[in-house]
Order: structure tokens, then C-alpha cells, then sequence
């Protein structure tokens, strides 16, 4: 790789960077709170509160079947109580990942090998 080739790669990253979508400001605080040593559920769902559709989301995900959830979850304190701040994080990250980049250029993006990979990942971090 030449000089010039190379000394051109950083600059197409901060291009790409400068483009890159913002994650909302609900999710940056969400975050936040959940990496403190000792993180507050209810502050956790402050923040989500603070954001109706990231709430609703929330709601409809944590009373799904899936979760096991016995009784119908009508609050997002009592979700965060239910699932718990780190299952609440990552449900979290991966609404607004999606939401991200549904809004940007999804036609680029292989999903089912981008899922497969994910999955590959994880099962690998847990084998660790």
C-alpha cells in the first residue's frame, strides 16, 4: 500500500464518521446510568419515560410471551423491575441500533448474515 493510499484512509474514516447517525439522548443516559456500579432501576425508567416511543417500545417488549411475564406490565419501572437493568440495556441498545439503521442505508446491509455473525459472536463470548 502506497504512502498516499494509506494517508487517505483516516480521512475517509472521519468521512464516514461525520455521517454516522447520533444515538438519541434517552439511550446515551440509559447507557450511562446502567454502567454505574450501583445502577437505579428507577432512574432507568426516568429516562426511558422520557422518551414515548422508546417507553412503548419497552412496554411491548417486556410483556411479550417471550419474557415469561406471568401478568400484564403496565409500567416501564415495573418492566425494569421484571427484566432487570442489564436485559433492559440491551433491549435498549438494540431498539435504537435498529431504529438507527432503519434510518439509514438498511439496503446495504446483508441482515441474515449480519444476524448469523451476531450469533456466532455471542455464542463465542459466552464459550469465554
Amino acid at each position: 500500500m502506497s504512502e498516499a493510499s494509506a494517508g487517505s484512509i483516516p480521512a475517509q474514516i472521519a468521512g464516514k464518521l461525520e455521517s454516522m447517525p447520533l444515538l438519541p439522548r434517552a439511550t446515551g443516559l440509559v447507557l450511562h446510568e446502567a454502567q454505574k456500579d450501583k445502577p437505579d432501576p428507577t432512574e432507568v425508567a426516568r429516562i426511558i419515560e422520557s422518551d414515548p416511543h422508546l417507553a412503548s417500545k419497552v412496554l411491548r417488549l417486556a410483556g411479550s410471551p417471550h419474557h415469561g411475564a406471568r401478568w400484564r406490565i403496565s409500567t416501564v419501572e415495573h418492566a425494569v423491575g421484571f427484566l432487570g437493568i442489564d436485559a433492559v440495556e440491551a433491549m435498549v441498545v438494540s431498539l435504537t441500533v435498529f431504529e438507527v439503521l432503519s434510518q439509514a442505508e438498511m439496503h446495504s446491509l446483508d441482515f441474515p448474515r449480519h444476524w448469523r455473525h451476531s450469533l456466532a459472536v455471542a455464542a463465542a463470548a459466552r464459550a469465554i
